[in-house]
C-alpha cells in the first residue's frame, strides 16, 4: 500500500498542518481517505467537499475528486513529457504522481506530502523535484542544463524565515547551488542528516528535464539509513482520527 498525506495551509498563521491521508490499497484496488489529527485541531480548516464525517474511513474505486483535480489530464498534450520528467509510466498508480509532484496549486492552500516507506528493510530513499530553481542566478540555472546523473551533489543546512530546515543543494564540483529540497520534506530530512548514528547521506541526481518548466527541472533521489528511532511525518496531527478513535473505545488498531 502506498499513501500521502494531505497538508493545508492555515491563511491566518501560514502553518502547515496533516489535515488527511490518502491510501491506495493495491490488494482491493481501492482509494482510502481519512482525516487527521490536524483537521480536528485546526477549527478554520474546512472538510472537503462531500467527505463531511471526519470520524469515517472513506473508500472508492476511483481516486476522489479532490485529487482527481490535481492530475493532469491524460488527454492533454503535456501528460506523456510529464511522466517522462518524473520517471515514471502510466501504469503507476497516480498517488504515485501526487507524491512526487506534490499536487499544488496557486489557486488553494494544499499541499501533497509523501509518506515514506522502508527499502530493503533499513533504507530511507525518496525522490524528489528540486525546488527553488526559479531564483537561482543565471549563471546557476545554466549550470543546471549541463548536469546528469554521475554528478555529485553535496548539501547544507540553511534556517530561513520560511524554512527553519532549508536544505540547499550544490553541484560538488563546481560549488554552485543546484536548489532545494521541498519543505515538506525539509524537517525530515534534515532530522536525518544530524542523526549521529547514520554514517551515509546521498543525495543524487536522478534525472535532469533540460527542456521542462523550472518545477520539473530536477529529479533527485535522497537515501540513507533508517534509523530504528526514526519517525516520518513526525507530529501527532498526522495521526489518524478514525484510530484515536477507535482505540478510545478500547478497539485494537489495524
Amino acid at each position: 500500500m502506498k499513501s500521502v498525506f494531505i497538508a493545508w495551509q492555515d491563511k491566518i498563521t501560514r502553518c502547515w498542518h496533516p489535515v488527511a491521508k490518502l491510501t491506495y490499497d493495491d490488494i482491493r484496488n481501492v482509494y482510502r481517505l481519512n482525516y487527521t489529527l490536524g483537521a480536528v485541531e485546526n477549527p478554520r480548516f474546512k472538510k472537503f467537499s462531500h467527505l463531511d464525517d471526519i470520524n469515517k474511513v472513506y473508500e472508492s474505486e476511483e481516486i476522489f475528486p479532490f485529487f482527481r483535480n490535481r492530475l493532469v489530464n491524460k488527454n492533454r498534450a503535456e501528460y506523456k513529457n510529464i511522466l517522462e520528467w518524473l520517471d515514471i509510466d502510466d501504469e503507476e498508480s497516480a498517488i504515485d504522481i501526487l507524491s512526487i509532484t506534490g499536487a499544488e496549486r496557486s489557486t488553494d492552500n494544499f499541499r501533497v506530502i509523501p509518506h515514506p516507506q522502508k527499502h530493503s528493510l533499513s533504507e530511507y530513499r525518496i525522490d524528489f523535484l528540486c525546488n527553488g530553481i526559479s531564483h537561482l542566478s543565471e549563471s546557476e540555472r545554466n549550470n543546471i542544463q549541463t548536469l546528469n546523473t554521475e554528478t555529485k551533489i553535496g548539501y547544507k543546512l540553511e534556517s530561513h524565515p520560511y524554512d527553519k530546515n532549508a536544505v540547499a543543494l550544490f553541484d560538488s564540483e563546481k560549488g554552485m547551488k543546484i536548489g532545494y529540497c521541498p519543505r515538506y520534506l525539509s524537517s525530515d530530512i534534515s532530522y536525518l542528516i544530524n542523526h549521529n548514528e547514520i554514517r551515509e547521506k546521498i543525495f543524487s541526481i536522478k534525472k535532469v528535464n533540460p527542456s521542462a518548466p523550472y518545477q520539473y527541472k530536477l529529479l533527485c533521489t535522497f537515501k540513507t539509513e533508517w534509523p530504528t528511532d526514526f519517525i516520518p511525518n513526525m507530529s501527532h496531527e498526522y495521526l489518524a482520527v478514525s484510530e484515536i478513535k477507535r482505540i478510545k473505545k478500547g478497539h485494537p488498531q489495524t
